[in-house]
């Protein structure tokens, strides 16, 4: 029998390196090609896949890093990332001969549990370029560390309680990781390898809508044993929130956002995609995005992205010094980065931010990194996880009479 959905048995073999209780755990699904130490999986690499660009590998690790250093450092460099525990999941597991299932099943498992038993919500973080696998898996835990921190500030903060509409307990990271090279100056290698991600990406967000699927149907059973009335059997349905609570947020950074849109088509054009698109994620983030000022215009890029989110908010910051790089290779020479989107654009679900003001160059030199190392952007994010409007909250200030343009203070 094959079951999708189902978690391995604690007796399953993984591939573990290293151990320790300390460091922050995120979880990550890549397409990078395995490293080996002889038979044992010692890490991931800077080329994609040995079966081809589009193969997964999932799992979780746990990272040495202190809350002092999530706040204090734009980034880290290779190198010096210590990961006390790296745990890749089978590809297939098989608890008998007759019953197999994927391994990322029980990375979605284990989600699952955090997100429905710790009522936490989950952060999606496609990096940009120049990023080894070891630095995403560093971001990705100095953003829990951060965004936890900015939302228990908030909780503490009465000032903020009528802007919080919903309040996650907390949030976890899964890092999207892309075979970028990590060499600073190879954003042509970068481009091409983003290119060849799309199939991997939109796997992977096809797991997304999985997991969220699998998660509702579980809910419905969990509601019919409990004998619940017909009435609230229906609004438990319409709000999709019984055993699966936490929502399922994106952060997309710098170059990131050319693999999120290749991946975004390659998800739009799969087989199981008819029809109206399922709303699976809360809030879709846009910070420094090297994409096309057109791509909510065009269908071939980004234009249906807001169908399956509550909100996409665009951050831009006309001094980022990587996409201001980008210019000179694009066409058209404009990035939402540096310049936000096209204006002409159905503004129903989007918001546009100017964070130029509250970003410090001596926190972020290259005015790119601000959704991992500024707090203001940081509590602007969390505000909008927890169902913050984006009007009339506080630091913005609308700059155009007619759309949702603001600029954060």
């Amino acid at each position: 029998m094959f079951s999708f959905f189902e978690p391995a048995p604690p007796t399953v073999l993984e591939a573990a390196i290293g151990g320790g209780s300390a460091g922050t755990k995120v979880f990550f699904i890549t397409n990078r090609n395995e490293l080996k130490n002889g038979d044992t999986l010692a890490g991931f690499g800077t080329d994609p896949h040995q079966r081809g660009s589009h193969w997964l590998r999932v799992g979780n690790a746990t990272v040495d890093i202190t809350e002092n250093e999530a706040t204090a450092c734009q980034y880290a460099d290779d190198e010096d990332i210590n990961l006390i525990d790296l745990v890749v999941h089978p590809e297939v597991i098989q608890d008998s001969p007759e019953h197999h299932h994927l391994g990322s099943n029980r990375l979605f498992a284990d989600l699952q549990r955090s997100l429905r038993d710790e009522q936490k919500d989950l952060i999606l973080y496609v990096h940009g370029y120049d990023t080894t696998f070891k630095e995403a898996l560093w971001s990705a835990a100095q953003i829990r560390l951060r965004y936890n921190r900015v939302l228990e500030n908030l909780l503490d903060d009465e000032a903020s309680a009528p802007f919080l509409a919903r309040c996650p307990r907390g949030f976890e990271t899964l890092a999207i990781s892309w075979p970028s090279d990590g060499q600073r100056l190879d954003h042509w290698g970068d481009q091409h390898a983003a290119l060849q991600s799309s199939r991997a990406l939109g796997r992977a967000l096809l797991k997304a809508r999985d997991f969220v699927e699998r998660s509702f149907r579980t809910a419905l059973a969990d509601v019919f044993d409990r004998s619940m009335s017909r009435a609230e059997i229906l609004r438990a349905v319409s709000l999709r929130k019984i055993a699966c609570p936490g929502q399922i947020h994106i952060i997309v950074e710098g170059n990131g956002g050319l693999v999120f849109r290749m991946g975004f088509q390659d998800f739009l054009t799969d087989p199981s995609i008819t029809g109206d698109l399922p709303k699976l994620f809360g809030q879709i983030f846009m910070a420094g995005a090297d994409e096309d000022p057109d791509a909510f215009q065009d269908e071939l890029k980004l234009r249906r992205l807001p169908e399956v989110a509550s909100r996409v908010t665009c951050y831009y910051n006309p001094n980022d010094l990587f996409t201001g790089i980008s210019r000179f290779s694009k066409h058209p020479p404009k990035r939402i980065g540096n310049s936000g989107p096209a204006r002409l654009v159905d503004l129903a679900h989007l918001d546009i931010v100017d964070c130029a003001r509250v970003i410090d160059p001596a926190t972020d030199g290259f005015g790119q990194f601000y959704a991992r190392t500024n707090d203001i952007v940081a509590r602007d994010m969390v505000l909008s996880m927890c169902g913050a409007s984006g009007e009339n909250r506080p630091n913005r200030q609308r700059t155009h009479p007619a759309a949702p343009i603001h600029l954060i203070r």
